[in-house]
């Protein structure tokens, strides 16, 4: 066997670190340091969730569906605001999405970095050091786009290079138990109120609404007699009150949506119900129709005591009973 020919010990010198392996490692290290933090294990977000997140850490999340890993990571936090890096784990090799929120406030976010956002983060408080915010799952045949407001990031090392993202809008969304399409589907000059009502029906929010909207359109069909025995297979009385007359007086026909403008690009998307005992402003959106930002949300009228969350378990118990009377159901 060879051997390398032996120096005489004064003239050994220890190998030299380059700068390049030095980097590498301080990137690693960081990346490590800031998206590997996690708190309770990884959860999977299958409807909505809610996280609290403390300044310069993470929590790592799953989606139905789908083996990956994916981050959510404090990056700064105020009483007005916070600032927040989503990417697909591991992130040094991935792409980031970057944002800013307001309390109350959501932005639509791909974690995959692409134009088509698989969920929505809203931000429901923030401190100096602390945010709590809710990840809702937006799933893909939604069609919903990534915020205006939303930038990447090549990877985790790339704080310099973010550009913004610009993304495409479905023609028609297929959602619940029918296809409906928002009252406009292609994009429009920015700053218009058909763009509003665009950017406000491809948020969770508007597409839970007109995911109500094909319910009750499709109740329009419901017979007295489907409404009985649908009654009967869910162990109920269909006797009065719950009878079909009595149902059919208040049981919502569609949902409407109009958008007026505040100042500016921004407008109110405002989505009423149509009942047969009167009509009823239940959400409003405020969005910036240039930036294609949802600002905030606010229910009302007939909806004024509920939430995203509990809609949205209400449109997922009708559609697993089916059929027409669906939405007359109690």
């Amino acid at each position: 066997m060879l051997k390398a020919a032996q120096q005489p010990m004064h003239h050994q010198h220890k190998p030299r670190i380059g700068w390049p392996v030095i980097v590498v490692a301080l990137v690693v290290v960081i990346a490590l340091a800031y998206f590997f933090i996690a708190g309770s294990g990884i959860q999977t977000v299958r409807t909505s969730s809610n996280f609290s997140l403390f300044s310069s850490n993470s929590v790592n999340f799953m989606l139905p569906g789908n083996d990956s890993v994916y981050s959510i990571y404090l990056a700064a936090a105020s009483p007005g605001s916070a600032t927040f890096y989503v990417g697909k784990e591991p992130i040094l090799i991935n792409k980031i999405s970057v944002f800013t929120l307001i309390p109350g406030s959501a932005v639509n976010v791909s974690t995959e970095g692409l134009g088509t956002a698989n969920i929505e983060v809203k931000l429901h408080s923030s401190s100096n050091n602390s945010a709590t915010v809710e990840i809702v799952h937006i799933p893909k045949d939604f069609n919903a786009r990534v915020s205006g407001s939303v930038t990447y990031l090549a990877n985790s090392s790339q704080g310099s290079s973010a550009t913004t993202v610009t993304t495409t809008i479905a023609a028609t969304t297929t959602i619940g138990q029918g296809t409906t399409t928002a009252p406009t589907t292609t994009v429009s000059t920015s700053g218009t109120s058909s763009q509003a009502l665009v950017d406000a029906n491809l948020t969770t929010y508007g597409t839970l609404m007109n995911n109500y909207k094909v319910l009750y359109n499709n109740g329009k069909q419901c017979t007295q007699n489907t409404y009985n025995i649908d009654m009967a297979n869910a162990g109920k009385s269909y006797s009065p009150p719950n009878d079909y007359y009595n149902a059919s007086q208040f049981t919502p026909t569609d949902v409407k949506s109009s958008a007026a403008k505040v100042s500016g690009s921004v407008y109110n998307v405002t989505y009423i119900l149509n009942t047969p005992i009167g009509n009823s402003n239940v959400l409003t959106l405020k969005v910036d129709s240039a930036s294609n930002t949802l600002i905030s949300e606010k229910f009302g009228g007939f909806f004024s005591s509920e939430t995203y969350s509990t809609l949205n378990q209400k449109y997922q118990a009708a559609v697993a009973i089916g059929d027409n009377c669906a939405s007359y159901i109690p």
